[in-house]
């Protein structure tokens, strides 16, 4: 029986983005390992809590929690002295032994520009250590995998596409409306909700409420707003309010009853919160025309230039037909993700 071992570096951290991945296919892993010549566990250090239940993943609780010295130390150890195979689902790559390593994006490798030297440095190198040393290597999405073999020389034919999802959403439970929870009446905003970093281009929702100021901006996200100006904006601009950070419960409701959802990031390795808002009912999506946008959502998407900040007009955008929500929603799943894991399991 052949033995994987998926280590949980990433089980402290907030559950957004990466994070939300791991646990969501690890989970469809849970069902979908059964049946098959295949041993997996989930390993963790001690006194790290996992607050899920499994039936075909084991649980290992193995050595001290000292972040980088029990990933590339630690948990190498263990996958040696137990004849075990890593699987590292996250953003973290082992020195050592880094075995089956997914990479959901090569963003400060292509934009060294808009992270520190350290960033970069530490990310580059973890790149080029899992190209030359893994077993294995994972993308969450097509463009992903062919920037890996641009950047690092490596066969985009070696790559295998594990892609994100939406069924998470589908399971929150929500009570209320956009108008209860934060005054904004449903159909008369449009949404817009990312993590804090300069690819996520908020510079455009700022401009485009500017530009549309009969419009209701909704912003949520961790976002620092001196760094983006959301609290000058707000001051200047009565058709702008940033909420913060939201609970999932309250993001489906915003991406509900919003009159679209924008995403005009510069730069994704996937890109799922358009596919979560499609998820919840969002009328439209407006996203970047990128190569990774098209990829994912294609022709039920509209899209806008995410570097023309002159002329926004999301009326005219809009105007353009799009497809329907099935059609992207039946192409993603946890489960599908997890059976062309296993797959990969089963062949290696």
């Amino acid at each position: 029986m052949k033995k994987y071992s998926i280590g949980g570096v990433f089980v402290k951290r907030t559950l957004v983005g990466v994070v939300r991945y791991c646990w969501e296919l690890i989970a469809e892993l849970d069902n979908a390992v059964e049946g098959h010549d295949i041993q997996l566990e989930l390993v963790v250090p001690k006194g790290v809590k996992v607050p899920y239940k499994y039936k075909n993943i084991k649980v290992v609780h193995y050595g001290k929690d000292i972040k980088f010295f029990w990933y590339n130390v630690i948990l190498p150890w263990y996958l040696k002295r137990n004849h075990s195979v890593g699987i590292h689902l996250a953003v973290n790559v082992p020195w050592i032994k880094p075995d089956i390593v997914c990479i959901h994006d090569i963003n400060s490798t292509v934009n060294p520009q808009l992270f520190s030297r350290y960033h970069v440095f530490k990310t580059t190198l973890e790149k080029k250590i899992a190209v030359k040393r893994a077993k294995k290597l994972l993308a969450v999405s097509h463009f992903s995998a062919s920037e890996i073999a641009r950047y690092f020389k490596y066969p985009e034919s070696k790559i295998t596409v594990v892609p994100n999802a939406w069924q998470h959403m589908e399971r929150l439970e929500t009570k209320g409306d956009s108008e209860s929870l934060y005054g904004v009446k449903k159909g008369t905003y449009y949404f817009s909700m990312s993590s804090i970093a300069p690819t996520k281009n908020f510079k455009l929702i700022m401009e485009a409420a500017k530009q549309n100021p009969d419009d209701m901006f909704l912003i949520a996200g961790g976002i620092d707003p001196k760094t983006f100006g959301v609290s000058s904006l707000e001051d200047e601009s009565p058709n702008v309010k940033y909420v913060g950070r939201v609970s999932d419960e309250e993001a489906k409701i915003l991406m509900r009853d919003c009159k679209a959802f924008l995403f005009p990031s510069f730069y994704e390795g996937f890109g799922i919160p358009p596919l979560e808002a499609l998820a919840c009912g969002a009328p439209r999506i407006v996203v970047s025309d990128i190569p990774v946008m098209r990829e994912v959502y294609g022709d039920t998407a509209n899209y806008i230039d995410p570097s023309d900040y002159d002329n926004i007009d999301l009326k005219k955008t809009m105007s353009e037909p799009v497809a329907p929500p099935e059609k992207v929603l039946e192409k993603y799943s946890w489960r599908k993700s997890a059976d062309i894991l296993v797959d990969v399991l089963d062949k290696l």
